[in-house]
């Protein structure tokens, strides 16, 4: 069964668990026999990442770019180590479960809880300020000062479709498009086709254990 999600959402508590996961990686590479190229690729994305969370960690003196930097350099970074941990610790015969546990790789257990559904879909918006390219946000609804996903939420799935200035709204059933988003400010795909006409977006959010919340309200915005 899949569960709630064992790398923290949150960025503060995200910086804490990498330092001690890559350190424990780099540490002990060759008593756990982690393949040295695979750590290094991974030393690699933490020093892109360390370097711009260093910048944008201070609010006193960190812009809107600094952020953005930090959410662009953290979502490799953040899946290279699932797949580091898939391949090379959580069936790794070289370590014990408290050395994965160390880590803060959880290990499998019979006493295990299921992710949970959310009760409401995703307050979503589109950002189209970027000379054509057209970026998708969303957040927990209710929630103003995060974009993290909720607990145990694998992606956002979102159907949507495009539409002339002053039609009506296509309603969720006549939405041709479909795409999934597993971080807020992922780029939509569009082409000129689409220039000058509004897009409408609908999205659910999706559990790790494949289940769907409702959905959220439906997002628009002219792609310019």
């Amino acid at each position: 069964m899949a569960g709630i999600d064992w790398i923290p959402a949150g960025v503060k508590e995200f910086d804490d668990f990498q330092k001690i996961f890559s350190d424990g990686v780099h540490t002990n590479v060759l008593t756990w026999h982690i393949a040295p190229t695979k750590e290094a690729t991974l030393a690699g994305l933490r020093g892109t990442y360390d370097g711009f969370y260093l910048i944008s960690k201070n609010p006193a003196t960190a812009n809107p770019t600094d952020y953005d930097n930090t959410d662009e350099a953290r979502i490799p970074y953040k899946k290279y180590i699932r797949v580091i941990t898939k391949q090379e610790i959580k069936n790794n015969s070289y370590m014990t479960n408290a050395q994965r546990t160390s880590i803060k790789v959880p290990n499998d257990s019979g006493t295990h809880t299921d992710a949970p559904v959310e009760v409401d879909g995703p307050d979503m918006w589109f950002d189209n300020s970027h000379h054509g390219i057209l970026f998708a946000h969303f957040k927990k609804h209710g929630v103003t000062n995060s974009e993290a996903k909720p607990a145990g939420q694998a992606e956002v799935v979102m159907f949507y479709d495009f539409y002339k200035i002053g039609d009506p709204i296509p309603p969720l059933a006549q939405c041709t498009h479909f795409t999934t988003f597993t971080e807020s400010g992922d780029e939509l795909p569009t082409d000129a086709s689409h220039f000058g006409m509004m897009i409408v977006g609908y999205g659910y959010w999706k559990n790790t254990a494949n289940k769907l919340s409702p959905v959220g309200k439906a997002a628009t915005e002219l792609v310019s």
